[in-house]
């Protein structure tokens, strides 16, 4: 894969704004599938915003990478060009350069590949190099051997609740309230480690491995004793830090019931999870009813889909289809939906962010 590219109209001019002292500040890097001219003012056919991460410069060069991942494309697409952003001082936001492919690539939507590039910038007497490297494709196929090692090692996606005193297999293990471990652990991840090189591995001496704040990690040391395993105390590396809870911003015509709340919040792993004890205070015609929305940074990349418990007002009870959508609502498919209709629904995804 090689790459081509050319300024639009008012890159060049913030290109001579960059030479005479002003900064350059790239603003966000998008993916397309058409032919963009030099005086648009966006890709011909946008398709996604590609994920930047962290600048560095070294010397007058400074390099961005960012990344396109298949698995936040919405639909499938073929790549063709990607369009990179820039601040103005004088008029805002432009599109700046246009990054052309040799040839177009086929993005396939909630695949698994993923693409790097870096964006280098270099500012000079001869004016401004810049050059855009793609750093290889990341396939499926490479990500098995990590696949394998974390199946090892992460013991359970879900939550464990056996007794952590007679576990025999190292891991991590997420855990919620557990009987069986130290009363002040209410939610985290657990390291488990057994074998006479703990200490040494995880560097759990003096002035060791501390943890941070948004963790819970237990150390439970082992060593063999005339071939039989004798275990130490669980010794408590970090605090956990407890998710906030948030008030679900309800909809128009969704409140709650008595004496009942709505909430949302994020785990240290990047889940959501919500739950709403509410009732109609209008009827609803529409085949889908809007009942809350959840703010960005708590919203899935792809609609999530539950189930909702509907106690109408006829006295009949009945479960329903909800989704989560990616523009954060929370939507029930049931009509009609009569006025002081009772819903009860929960549930929990991987955030997009």
């Amino acid at each position: 894969m090689s790459l081509s590219s050319f300024y639009t109209e008012k890159g060049l001019d913030l290109a001579a704004k960059i030479l005479a002292g002003a900064q350059l500040n790239i603003t966000k890097v998008t993916a397309g599938s058409g032919t963009t001219a030099s005086d648009a003012a966006s890709l011909e056919n946008t398709q996604q915003t590609l994920t930047a991460g962290p600048a560095s410069a070294d010397g007058n060069t400074a390099t961005l990478p960012v990344t396109l991942a298949e698995a936040l494309a919405a639909d499938s697409y073929s790549l063709t060009e990607l369009g990179v952003f820039a601040a103005d001082p004088d008029v805002g936001e432009i599109l700046y350069q246009v990054f052309r492919l040799d040839e177009p690539r086929t993005i396939t939507a909630g695949g698994t590949d993923a693409c790097r590039f870096y964006l280098r910038y270099t500012v000079g007497s001869g004016g401004i190099t810049v050059t855009c490297s793609p750093a290889g494709l990341l396939v499926d196929e490479d990500l098995n051997p990590l696949r394998a090692e974390l199946a090892d090692t992460v013991k359970s996606h879900s939550y464990y609740t056996g007794d952590m005193n007679v576990l025999t297999g190292s891991g991590i293990y997420r855990v919620q309230k557990n009987d069986n471990l130290p009363e002040e652990l209410h939610y985290g991840t657990v390291l488990v480690c057994h074998g006479k090189n703990c200490d040494t591995y995880f560097q759990l001496g003096a002035g060791g491995y501390t943890g941070s704040d948004k963790s819970y990690l237990l150390y439970r040391k082992g060593q063999e004793i005339s071939g039989a395993p004798s275990w130490g105390p669980w010794r408590k590396l970090a605090d956990t830090a407890a998710p906030a809870l948030y008030d679900l911003p309800l909809a128009s015509g969704i409140a709650l019931q008595e004496n009942t709340t709505a909430k949302y919040w994020k785990n240290q792993l990047g889940e959501v999870f919500f739950w709403l004890r509410g009732k109609t205070t209008s009827e609803f015609s529409d085949s889908w009813v809007l009942l809350a929305t959840l703010p960005e940074g708590f919203r899935p990349v792809q609609s999530v889909h539950t189930t909702v418990n509907l106690y109408l007002v006829s006295g009949t009870s009945t479960v329903a289809t909800a989704n989560i959508d990616p523009d954060g609502g929370i939507r029930v498919e049931y009509s009609p939906l009569a006025a002081n209709s009772h819903l009860l629904l929960n549930g929990f995804f991987a955030a997009s962010a």
